[in-house]
């Protein structure tokens, strides 16, 4: 069987974030709402290096690496994190208690909690599982800088950018044995290779995961409402409303700025 993973080529990342906004859609996880974190399954990991005016912006897609060894699991106390055969790391929401154990063991900061732990899982259910290629994060990027494939393949290639050297895991140091591996930009391999000591990179891994944690207003959790404005929001009826909901706006906007600067023009 074949052993899933991802290459993200960071040279041909254009930083646009369709990869996240993507994973969104095709997972249904609600947009933000008041008293609630945004929740993204894919979230960048970015950070500034250098002194002015000689100033690097790094910038990390970070989704689960379907570890060999995933912490999540092995802290989870109800047992509902297992590790397929095809590799992928998965979450049984009916055994979840919503502890958040995971979230807490999770190296690269990827589960969150929304009503139970959720995370990344290669779009398994929604498009693996179905037949389809790739995850939805690999088929909508723009800059094709994403590549699934099947590791244990020697043809793939995935396996063939592996087994180069040219695409490495992010901080193999955790001891997880990530099988999500990034081509570092060019002027950046070195430095690729001390991140698990690179202060800078601790710290925004660090920022990442402020919203993973559950806080404790029941306000935060997603509502029926919240999956339903999604779905709309993705159909084209919601796309036109979307679109007038602007328009209105913008009219209302022109009017009233027209208005003020009549009222600026009037003699004392």
């Amino acid at each position: 069987m074949a052993k899933h993973g991802i290459v993200i080529d960071l040279n041909k990342c254009i930083r646009c974030r369709t990869c996240m906004v993507a994973c969104k859609i095709q997972n249904n996880i609600p947009p933000k709402a008041r008293d609630r974190g945004e929740h993204y399954r894919m979230r960048p990991v970015e950070w500034e290096e250098g002194i002015y005016p000689q100033v690097r912006r790094i910038f990390i897609p970070v989704l689960c690496m379907h570890c060999d060894k995933p912490a999540c699991m092995e802290s989870c106390p109800a047992e509902a994190i297992s590790k397929r055969p095809d590799g992928l790391v998965v979450i049984n929401k009916e055994k979840c208690v919503a502890c958040g154990t995971c979230n807490e063991a999770c190296p690269y900061g990827v589960p969150f909690l929304m009503e139970k732990a959720d995370k990344c899982d290669f779009c398994a259910a929604a498009r693996l599982d179905r037949g389809e290629k790739e995850p939805y994060c690999a088929r909508s990027c723009v800059g094709e800088a994403m590549i699934f494939g099947d590791l244990d393949n020697p043809a793939s290639e995935v396996s063939k950018l592996v087994a180069s050297g040219k695409a490495i895991a992010l901080c193999p140091e955790f001891g997880t044995g990530p099988h999500v591996y990034y081509i570092p930009p060019t002027w950046y391999r070195e430095q690729w290779l001390g991140l698990a000591k690179n202060k800078l990179f601790l710290q925004a891994l660090e920022a990442r995961k402020k919203d993973l944690a559950e806080p404790k207003e029941s306000s935060f959790l997603p509502s029926k409402s919240d999956f339903e404005t999604a779905a709309l929001l993705r159909s084209p009826l919601g796309a036109i409303a979307v679109g007038a909901i602007g328009l209105d706006y913008l009219a209302k906007r022109k009017e009233k700025v027209a208005s003020e600067e009549t009222g600026r023009e009037r003699p004392s």
